[in-house]
């Protein structure tokens, strides 16, 4: 009996991130916010921030149901982002199989799955994201300095990246309820 029950809930979070991943694909690029901002040299700049909604969904995963599946979806999907979404030097495989990884093992120190342990638990993992994605703009961009780059990329990308992992929490822990019944706490 356990076996099934394993195997349902396997199943799930795979179709989960399959839809996670058709979208990621399709309509993510129309859910990207506009932000202005004034940079340090007197000019106003523009940047898109989309969801990163795949670190969302591992945080979630680890949280909720077990870390060895999240690092796994977290390899795998990663990889697939790397290949078809993003730029390969975004080096999504190893950050969402490090945050699958790591996510479970943060949220062992709080005995309730809420979102504020989502929140907890997400806000250092982002962090190492925005690390990354300093390096990707860095390297992107011949001309921009560090301030203008805090402030009107990473800043606006790690707050509205963690209000979607809340977000995709809430979401993702209703639509388990529902579907496969109660969550192993």
């Amino acid at each position: 009996m356990r076996n099934k029950v394993n195997l349902r809930n396997n199943f799930f979070f795979i179709l989960l991130f399959l839809v996670f991943f058709l979208f990621a694909a399709s309509l993510l690029p129309f859910t990207a916010v506009r932000f202005s901002f004034l940079s340090f040299d007197g000019k106003i700049g523009t940047r898109l921030v989309a969801p990163d909604i795949f670190f969302g969904a591992i945080v979630a995963t680890g949280i909720l149901y077990d870390r060895k599946f999240a690092a796994i979806l977290g390899l795998v999907f990663g990889f697939m982002c790397d290949s078809f979404i993003n730029p390969p030097f975004m080096l999504c495989t190893l950050l969402y199989f490090l945050t699958g990884y790591l996510a479970p093992k943060l949220s062992l120190i709080f005995t309730q799955k809420t979102p504020l342990t989502m929140l907890l638990v997400s806000a250092p993992l982002l962090l190492m994201r925005s690390f990354v994605s300093c390096f990707n703009h860095l390297a992107s961009s011949s001309r921009i300095d560090l301030a203008s780059l805090f402030v009107g990329a990473l800043l606006p990308e790690y707050l509205y990246n963690l209000f979607a992992a809340i977000v995709l929490f809430l979401l993702i822990n209703v639509l388990f309820k529902l579907f496969c019944g109660s969550l192993k706490r």
